[in-house]
């Protein structure tokens, strides 16, 4: 009788341990593609690729205060003046704590907004 329990618990326990790493994957994938999607749109705050991936920061990243607090500085200074210089800056520091929330290496803010396109004028 006390091999079938430790067998159950073992069971049990793997389950909980598969769906556990199941939620972290995803929830990392998520966060992954929002960062993506977030610099394909940079250009444009307009786009709706842009908004699509800027309303889910606050869902993906709720407990990253930093994340937040960047989302919160860019959104006070579109308000202000959604032509301003100061907001590149804004949405560079966004960009720069969205990069470190999921580990990855931000690249330089030259490049990050060097425009790449390969249409012929």
């Amino acid at each position: 009788m006390n091999d079938v329990v430790k067998i159950i618990l073992s069971g049990i326990g793997g389950c909980v341990l598969t769906i556990l790493t199941q939620i972290i994957t995803k929830n990392f994938y998520n966060k992954k593609e929002l960062l993506i999607s977030f610099v394909e749109s940079r250009y444009d705050f307009t786009s709706s690729n842009f908004l699509n991936s800027i309303n889910r920061v606050p869902i993906l990243f709720n407990n990253n205060k930093k994340v937040i607090g960047a989302l919160e500085r860019l959104h006070d200074s579109l308000k202000r003046d959604p032509y301003s210089e100061e907001n590149n800056e804004k949405l560079f520091s966004l960009y720069l704590e969205l990069c470190k929330a999921i580990f990855v290496k931000p690249v330089k803010k030259e490049l990050f907004f060097q425009i790449f396109n390969n249409k012929k004028v």
